[in-house]
């Protein structure tokens, strides 16, 4: 190899070892997403055990909730996308509801929504 080639191969690699840092930041620029972090819960006065399911999942040991408890999970959504959540008693489901971003980008970084189940049935808040 020629010795300005060696060179120019060692600036490269140089380089591109400063950039990798900055991939993240260049990913988070260039998102046109909000991050909505959203907690799924199974009230307390709900007296029973459920699993809370997104789109996609199902009921595992993973979405399982006894009443009181809460699981956290985060979207990637803009203003006026639906996100629709199911409520399972083993795997029968009880419950569902659609949820609506109502909320601005700048208004989602501010804020946790909410996905609760209520002896009523399911309910979303701060969507």
């Amino acid at each position: 190899m020629r010795r300005g080639a060696g060179a120019s191969l060692t600036a490269t690699l140089l380089l591109a070892m400063l950039a990798a840092p900055s991939c993240d930041y260049l990913d988070d620029r260039l998102k046109t997403c909000s991050d909505l972090q959203i907690d799924l819960v199974n009230s307390r006065q709900s007296g029973s055990p459920v699993s809370i399911a997104a789109e996609g999942e199902g009921a595992s040991p993973e979405t399982y909730l006894e009443p009181g408890a809460t699981r956290r999970t985060v979207e990637c959504v803009h203003r006026g996308d639906r996100r629709t959540y199911r409520v399972f008693e083993g795997t029968t489901v009880v419950g569902q509801a659609t949820c609506v971003v109502s909320r601005g980008r700048e208004a989602l970084d501010a804020v946790v929504a909410r996905v609760e189940w209520l002896p009523g049935g399911l309910r979303c808040q701060n969507w």
